[in-house]
């Protein structure tokens, strides 16, 4: 085992212990798979979730060639006996090859930005978070049920829908989030003489 892979399983051991106790992990993004919802340096926080909480278009962590992944999850896939989760990146014209269960870390339940933070946890970001899951599950079904050729079309189709809907997905949630800073101070300013 090299060096960089003893540190990608010292920190893979270390993410799932804590999530283990049921506490939350930060971690820095370094890549831009779900751009335009965060970029490479913002930072998600994750909490521990197990496979039946979690729901179309939420946006899990998981193990993925020792290192972690963070992609938005599409659907639970049943292969004979073995059940697998299929994800996407929302900067992602393509699926991810399906994965383990086991391998899920947990889901991230909020992100920091240059511009602030947004809480994935709020209504409305649960909200729109699972409208995107709704499109992304029809999307995979289509394409599984469909030849190749015909896959490439439909794929060509939502992608733009999809960057659409996330870039949506951070407008409201930042918008929201703002509007609820902006409501606390304005009461903080009024209560004082």
């Amino acid at each position: 085992m090299n060096t960089a892979e003893k540190i990608n399983h010292t920190v893979t051991r270390i993410i799932s212990d804590h999530l283990a106790l049921h506490q939350r992990v930060a971690a820095v993004v370094t890549g831009n798979n779900m751009a335009p919802l965060f970029h490479k340096g913002d930072q998600i926080v994750a909490e521990a979730a197990p496979v039946t909480d979690i729901v179309p278009g939420d946006i899990i962590m998981y193990q993925h060639r020792g290192t972690h992944c963070t992609h938005r999850f599409v659907t639970r896939i049943s292969e004979s006996v073995e059940i697998r989760i299929a994800t996407k990146g929302d900067g992602w014209r393509h699926f991810d090859v399906p994965i383990h269960p086991d391998k899920l870390v947990g889901r991230v339940c909020m992100i920091h930005t240059k511009t602030g933070q947004m809480n994935l946890q709020a209504k409305r970001a649960t909200r729109i978070q699972h409208l995107l899951g709704k499109l992304l599950r029809i999307e995979w079904q289509l394409i599984q049920q469909r030849p190749s050729c015909v896959a490439k079309i439909i794929v060509h189709l939502f992608h733009p829908i999809n960057v659409i809907c996330s870039h949506t997905e951070r407008l409201i949630i930042s918008i929201f989030q703002y509007n609820k800073i902006n409501t606390a101070k304005t009461v903080i300013q009024e209560s004082t003489p």
